[in-house]
């Protein structure tokens, strides 16, 4: 029996295989299956003592080797797992690492990649990396246009990370961000790959519009850590060469106004209303950046225009369904704005909207609140096409203050959202709205008193099992609103879910058990089991803290334990747990 402390008995014989494959390459091959067991039977106590040895033959052998490297970029990593970053820089230097983002393999990029971001783990680390002008340029360009998506991700992965870390703020130098924006020739690469005044690629409009998207994901990223930095250019005359625009408005104007030919692609025009959201919710973590962020959009006309695409779609295109894809990302953007920026919702106008017979020269101004204009389009799309749930119109309603949503017109529009026939978009609306901090129950009261009928269609909608979306959406309106509380902190909800008839006897019944089911998680009455199980759960932490102030709870109480006690199904041997109104 071999002792932990002894290395691997195949050992020699991987030392041979990897000497024979660098001396004569064009005729071994790799033993993969002796690579691989061979690092199965690695033990952490055995990495550091190999590395001397083994690396100076891997890191070599992957740039002649003829099979896929897989196997030996396992055991390069599993063997560099416990090292840092300037430990690995006496085994290799940037060449090597920049051989390796260069490769045509995937697992060889993703070895090159991983130990770059070793570098994340230390400000010094970081700082060397920003002296590798030819590493940074190609770490950019793979980001921008390598042909593997998860490549392509994991270096933008990378490269954020170091920025993180070298950020001024929290303790950086700034060296990488100085590499990025402020180098001359690396900052060129971002305009050159994706400026369709840049550089010819490959693979054409495909590989074009590929760098543009992930451009925008990119600078969302960055923009969150430092969006000043991104917001103007050091080098204002790449700008300018590439965009025509002198002031420098650095890779955030190249990404929002510039990258994108937005007459020419729709759905390249979707991915950038995409990045306006993006924008927004990645600096939301800072209200600082997150209002520099608004500012930005708005200052630069792409906020008003974005709000313009949702309010009055037709007015900016001729096509019905460049219409629908750009008003459903536009929708997505104000829901995002009204959730992160109510009280400049509330203190904004209507956008000016371009006149449709004339978009170019002429625009409407609406001089209107904008949630004033907001509410009438969502009443006329829930008026005009009831039938056809408009998930756009219904997030941003779900998204608006509570103070928009209990005056007379945002009462009206949220009645007018249908119980009937029964639309899980509908359904989680209005658990939203019902469930909104601050309420203190006026939407609930208000729209039970306009659908008085609430409740019946609820608990027979949940009974529905081949409605699966439909249930599974009951069942969050009324977790949601088990646990909503008023403003003295008093649980209003609660109380509602357990006097209302018919609502705990659907949760507490077992439900039916159909052949298979027990057995498949993925089928829809495994689902809804399941899920009901989850409801009784929240439903008894809320009854366990509002004690007296729910009518019957210690009774409800029992109940629901007893419930949960006998599991998914309810009891095996056949009998139900008593249910009751109280």
């Amino acid at each position: 029996m071999t002792s932990p402390n002894e290395l691997p008995s195949s050992l020699p014989e991987l030392i041979a295989n990897l000497d024979l494959l660098l001396s004569n390459p064009s005729e071994t091959e790799l033993d993969a299956r002796l690579v691989e067991t061979f690092t199965a039977q690695l033990l952490g106590q055995h990495l550091r003592p190999l590395i001397p040895t083994l690396v100076p033959l891997i890191s070599p052998a992957l740039f002649v080797l003829r099979q896929d490297p897989t196997p030996l970029t396992n055991l390069l990593l599993h063997l560099l797992s416990t090292t840092t970053f300037s430990e690995i820089l006496l085994l290799t230097d940037q060449t090597t690492i920049l051989q390796t983002l260069s490769a045509p393999s995937p697992p060889i990029q993703q070895l090159g990649l991983s130990i770059l971001q070793k570098a994340t783990l230390t400000v010094s680390d970081v700082g060397i990396v920003a002296f590798w002008y030819d590493v940074i340029k190609k770490l950019i360009e793979v980001l921008l246009l390598d042909e593997d998506t998860g490549i392509a991700l994991k270096a933008s992965e990378v490269l954020v990370g170091l920025l993180s870390v070298d950020l001024p703020a929290a303790g950086g130098t700034g060296l990488l961000w100085r590499r990025v924006l402020q180098d001359k020739g690396v900052y060129e690469v971002f305009f050159k790959l994706c400026s369709w005044n840049g550089d010819e690629l490959p693979g054409g409009k495909k590989s074009k519009t590929q760098g543009q998207g992930r451009l925008l994901q990119f600078v969302a990223k960055v923009a969150a850590l430092d969006l000043d930095a991104v917001a103007s250019s050091k080098v204002p005359e790449i700008d300018a060469k590439y965009t025509g625009d002198e002031a420098g408005r650095g890779l955030l104007g190249f990404a929002a106004r510039y990258a994108v030919n937005i007459d020419e692609d729709v759905m390249m025009h979707m991915v950038l209303l995409d990045f306006y959201t993006l924008l927004l919710q990645g600096t939301s973590t800072t209200p600082e950046l997150s209002s520099k962020a608004l500012d930005y959009l708005e200052e630069s006309g792409l906020h008003g225009s974005t709000v313009g695409r949702y309010l009055a779609p037709d007015a900016y295109s001729d096509d019905m369904i460049d219409q629908q894809f750009l008003e459903s990302k536009a929708g997505e953007y104000i829901a995002t704005f009204a959730r992160l920026h109510p009280l400049r919702l509330l203190s904004s106008l209507a956008p000016a909207i371009p006149d449709p017979k004339n978009r170019r020269t002429s625009e409407l101004s609406l001089e209107k609140p904008l949630v004033d204009v907001l509410l009438e389009r969502i009443r006329f799309i829930l008026e005009t096409n009831s039938r056809n749930p408009h998930t756009p119109s219904l997030d941003i309603l779900s998204s608006l203050p509570i103070s928009v949503l209990i005056t007379d017109a945002g009462k009206r529009v949220v009645s007018m959202i249908p119980i009937a026939p029964p639309f899980p978009e509908y359904l989680d609306c209005l658990s939203n709205i019902i469930s909104k901090t601050g309420n203190n129950r006026f939407m609930y009261d208000h729209y039970h008193s306009t659908h008085p009928e609430m409740w019946h269609r609820i608990t027979s909608y949940a009974s529905a099992l081949a409605l699966r979306d439909v249930v599974l959406s009951c069942m969050r309106l009324i977790e949601r609103l088990s646990i909503v509380q008023d403003s003295t902190g008093a649980y209003w909800g609660i109380k509602e879910v357990v006097t209302t008839p018919g609502v705990m006897s659907f949760l507490i019944t077992p439900p039916q058990r159909f052949a298979g089911a027990a057995r498949d998680p993925m089928s829809a009455a495994y689902t809804v089991a399941a899920r009901k199980l989850e409801v009784l759960e929240t439903i008894l932490r809320v009854l366990g803290r509002a004690g007296s102030e729910i009518p019957g709870a210690e009774g409800w109480r029992v109940v629901v334990e007893e419930r949960l006690k006998v599991g998914l199904w309810g009891n095996a041997a056949g009998g139900e747990v008593a249910t009751m109104e109280m």
